[in-house]
């Protein structure tokens, strides 16, 4: 049997997952052949001859068919939701409880509400489990837990013959959509929970960014720091798309993952290794409670948190095994998350550092010792730090941006990386102006000062490459592919560099 068991297992019911996502299957059909899988693998187990290596086939097929299972048993469950709604008619009342708080865009609010029960023909209250968003003017704000009694209509989000993975909604356990209902009744939440605190507090932190430092770099801050993207200027953001930087001006796995990265790295200089890896997790966890657990942020902290320890114990391998183990258990409770950007962006980040930063280090201290630069260590550091972790990241997730948008930026490379290195100074700035803001204003003014050069500058390179025509019109599955080939091109490099000092150190 190979080694890392564990990972191949995990591979193969990501297989089946993605298999399940790609050919229409159904429910029934896999319960069948599981069992048989199951009892060949109990077969085997008894048979001497060549035993573990039928075994651990009988293992993969086993993993790939519950893969398939956990699929359809989803989408099953999401389809039968949608083709047996209980209500009828082109209104219905609900009752419903606010699970995430008003996002204000700068034309209307939109609001996460749990649905509770709904009123039937007869006005008698029948109780129905669903999420659904809601969408109302900006002069609506509803608190977490906020019980609203609402009459309006439930657009399902899914169609009949849809695929439950290609809504964004759905993947999030989102069923509905509500466009400007009417509010019959509003129920102030009672008491303090620990969600309503945190929520709180999210809303209070994009407060003090907009008084600390001014706009649209307060809103830029807000999305990278907080995940709230939805008032950043529209002229601002489509320099963003046209320019390929979109990923960096919302909370996303790669930015956590890079934030995992500096927080890593700075512990590991003021504390030996273990308790090191201790305080950075509890750092990451501490500030996605912070900012709102919602999923999309949940995912990536996760991701980023698991790099943690790999980095600091020098265990790429191991990293590796755990970020495969990983990506699997998150797809059991949900199996949608394979077509998810935010987590193939998590997983992509977290990816290309685990697996090259170590590479480009090893290729620029070569760079550096050879022409005899002067201060090597601190230069290697600085360039490790501020570039290479950021360029490590951008080669793993550049398939994931290219396979998301059907144009290509032909300076997209050059300007990621002429702003990749100012990121680590923008959140650090913004996160430590941001949390000073919260205790004293005007302390906060000053680190905000700093922080709004920063981003700022950052701003006016986006604008100013996007006034370049440089967007291209491409055939995606062929850069995708292309970028791929890169990224097992860049692999096999950074594996043969390891395997060449692992036999060094053997020698010693």
């Amino acid at each position: 049997m190979p080694k890392l068991v564990l990972l191949w297992l995990s591979m193969s019911f990501i297989a089946g997952i993605a298999t399940a996502g790609a050919v229409p299957f159904h429910t029934p059909w896999f319960f069948i052949p599981l069992l048989v899988s199951t009892f060949l693998a109990f077969i085997l187990y008894l048979t001497k001859t060549k035993r573990r290596n039928l075994l651990f086939i009988s293992l993969l097929l086993t993993s790939f068919l519950f893969g398939l299972s956990r699929y359809a048993y989803r989408a099953h469950q999401d389809m039968h939701l949608v083709e047996n709604i209980p209500f009828t008619g082109s209104s219905v009342t609900i009752r419903a409880r606010v699970v995430e708080p008003s996002r204000d865009a700068i034309e209307h609010a939109e609001t996460t509400i749990q649905i509770i029960e709904f009123l039937d023909e007869d006005n008698e209250w029948q109780p129905f489990q669903s999420r659904a968003q809601m969408r109302l003017p900006t002069s609506f704000s509803f608190a977490y837990d906020t019980i609203l009694t609402l009459k309006g209509n439930l657009i399902p989000v899914l169609e009949s013959n849809q695929k439950p993975h290609t809504a964004w909604l759905v993947r999030n356990r989102i069923a509905f959509r509500m466009y400007y209902p009417q509010v019959l009744q509003t129920t102030q939440p009672q008491g303090n929970s620990l969600m309503g605190l945190l929520h709180g507090l999210k809303s209070r932190a994009h407060q003090v960014l907009q008084n600390i430092i001014p706009f649209p770099e307060c809103e830029l801050l807000a999305g990278i720091l907080l995940g709230i993207e939805d008032r950043i200027p529209d002229y601002l953001a489509e320099a963003y798309r046209i320019t390929g930087t979109a990923h960096i001006i919302a909370i996303s796995g790669f930015n956590m993952s890079l934030l995992a990265n500096i927080v890593s790295r700075s512990f590991n200089r003021i504390f030996p290794y273990r308790v090191g890896a201790v305080a950075s997790i509890l750092v990451i966890a501490l500030y996605t409670l912070f900012i709102g657990p919602q999923p999309a942020v949940l995912r990536a902290a996760l991701m980023a948190i698991i790099t943690i320890p790999a980095y600091l114990i020098g265990r790429s391998m191991i990293g590796m095994h755990t970020l495969g183990v990983t990506a699997a258990l998150m797809m059991l409770f949900n199996p949608y998350l394979l077509w998810d950007v935010s987590f193939q962006l998590s997983f992509g980040a977290t990816f290309g550092l685990m697996a090259y930063t170590t590479y480009f280090s090893t290729l620029a201290e070569k760079f550096i010792l050879r022409w005899k630069l002067p201060s090597p260590q601190m230069l290697l550091s600085f360039i490790s730090d501020f570039f290479l972790t950021t360029l490590s990241a951008q080669i793993a997730t550049f398939p994931v941006l290219l396979h998301h948008f059907a144009e290509f930026s032909i300076l997209s490379p050059l300007v990621n990386l002429i702003i990749l290195p100012l990121q680590p100074a923008i959140m650090i700035l913004g996160g430590l102006a941001m949390l000073t803001g919260l205790v004293s204003l005007p302390l906060g003014r000053v680190l905000g000062l700093m922080a709004w050069l920063v981003a700022a500058f950052n701003d006016q390179i986006i604008l100013l490459f996007a006034l370049i025509p440089q967007t291209l019109s491409i055939n995606s599955e062929i850069m995708v592919f292309a970028s791929i080939l890169l990224n097992l091109l860049i692999l096999l490099a950074a594996m043969r560099s390891q395997k060449k000092r692992s036999s060094q150190y053997a020698l010693f």
